[in-house]
């Protein structure tokens, strides 16, 4: 009994350790699933309760996804 209880809270350890990091500009870290991202914003399925989230893309530094590939959002600029 102690191992199956071992093994399931290793499972959704995993799961935890293995989410999608959205880094905003501001230095502040948000986890969860990354459902879309669009022209203006980045949706996201945010760990704990809450079910769905968005937030805009000029408030995002980049994302960080779950398997270690980095998309960054920068300003553009008209030089």
């Amino acid at each position: 009994m102690k191992k199956l209880i071992f093994l399931i809270m290793t499972i959704f350890a995993a799961g935890a350790l293995y989410a999608d990091e959205i880094i905003l500009k501001d230095g502040s870290v948000l986890k969860g699933t990354v459902i879309q991202v669009t022209d203006a914003a980045v949706e996201y399925d945010p760990e704990g309760a809450s079910a769905f989230d968005s937030v805009s893309k000029d408030r995002i530094s980049k994302i960080i996804y779950a398997g270690g590939r980095e998309q960054h959002f920068q300003l553009d600029t008209i030089i």
